[in-house]
């Protein structure tokens, strides 16, 4: 299945709801000596990151197997990326549904996979609908063919920051106190300059997005988990930031307590869903 020098990932497979098909991945580190990127391929948007030591690029394909008739299905190619693929990290699978994150270009391509083959629904990250660049071409800064140079911010962080300004607004209405707005303004470039870190479907139209900084994202950081992140819930289809929590909210952790197996998909059949939690069996503590 792999490309001449790709290996497959151990730790990374996922296997369709009717047990059929099976998706793995290969990859590549990509070798300076035989092939050396170009600019544009490393910064394919202005929210691209910086390679390091610690975050090299590779070459990916995303595979299915028809685990019956025992033949490779279809492949998909991503050149000169970042995905986590250790746990199944950077792709999550919901029936049909399969979503693959690339950390290095932050964006988050949806497919459908259908008989085994991938067909791509959109990309999200700098666009959230295909035609988003239509509207920015009214703006003279905006840059197609010059994507790393864009001024403007993504599509998708531009929503997530308009949400939490809505929020602080709503609240210095509410109780009189411009302290919560001039919280989100000092924190604003600290909040721009955040990265996708994960994510996971909920189910086939809703996301959770984990954001946290540029240095935890490319593992410059010894403990990530220990700092500031905003976890993001995200519909698919309409582009709505529907929540933002920060990794302190007392509500997220609430959430995540009464709806357990919604976060953790441990069958994807509601029916056939087993107690594995206090969130389905009240004797599971």
């Amino acid at each position: 299945m792999a490309r001449t020098g790709e290996q497959l990932n151990r730790e990374c497979s996922l296997f369709s709801e009717d047990s059929r098909y099976l998706i793995v991945c290969s990859a590549n580190y990509i070798n300076d000596e035989h092939h050396h990127p170009t600019f544009q391929e490393i910064y394919r948007n202005n929210d691209s990151i910086q390679p390091n030591s610690k975050y090299g690029l590779e070459d990916y394909t995303i595979h299915t197997v028809d685990l019956v008739d025992g033949v490779l299905k279809d492949s998909i190619p991503f050149r000169v990326d970042k995905i986590y693929l250790s746990h199944n990290q950077g792709i999550y699978l919901f029936n049909q549904t399969l979503a693959i994150l690339s950390v290095q270009h932050q964006t988050i391509h949806i497919y459908l996979v259908v008989d085994g083959e991938f067909q791509h629904l959109r990309s999200i990250g700098r666009f959230c609908y295909e035609d988003d660049s239509l509207v920015l071409q009214e703006f003279e800064s905006f840059q197609p063919d010059r994507a790393f140079a864009d001024k403007n911010i993504n599509v998708l962080k531009q929503r997530i920051l308009a949400f939490l300004h809505g929020a602080a607004y709503r609240k210095f209405i509410e109780d009189k106190d411009p302290s919560t707005l001039n919280q989100f303004y000092h924190h604003f470039p600290q909040l721009e300059a955040m990265r996708i870190w994960k994510m996971q479907l909920l189910d086939e139209d809703h996301l959770l997005i984990k954001y946290s900084s540029p240095e935890v994202v490319t593992m410059r950081i010894l403990e990530p988990n220990t700092h500031y992140c905003l976890f993001v819930f995200y519909c698919i289809s309409t582009s709505q930031v529907l929540d933002v929590h920060d990794s302190n909210s007392q509500d997220l952790v609430t959430l995540y307590e009464s709806f357990t197996d919604n976060f953790r998909n441990n069958f994807l059949t509601p029916e056939a869903r087993y107690c594995s939690s206090p969130s389905n069996n009240r004797f599971a503590m």
